[in-house]
């Protein structure tokens, strides 16, 4: 019963743990869309040129592109652990 509550608790731990880790990394995430929206609005930094949208489609896809590729490392990585148990 012990070691059943104890293995209970340390996979209670490791979700709690990726669900943080989740959230840090949606955050960044959402901080750096937010960061490109905004100078995209001001035409501030690399935004000054007449081709401003197509580089600002550019950045956000690579945002993106980064988060689903860690969303996709982060993913595979929990199936390697599941079997591992």
């Amino acid at each position: 019963t012990q070691s059943r509550s104890s293995a209970a608790s340390d996979v209670y731990k490791r979700q709690l743990y990726d669900f943080q880790n989740s959230w840090i990394n949606y955050r960044q995430t959402l901080e750096a869309l937010k960061r490109e929206k905004f100078f995209f609005a001001t035409k501030a930094s690399i935004y000054k040129k007449d081709s401003s949208f197509q580089f600002f489609v550019e950045r956000i896809e690579t945002i993106l592109t980064m988060e689903n590729k860690n969303w996709a490392e982060s993913a595979l990585s929990e199936v390697v652990v599941e079997k591992e148990d």
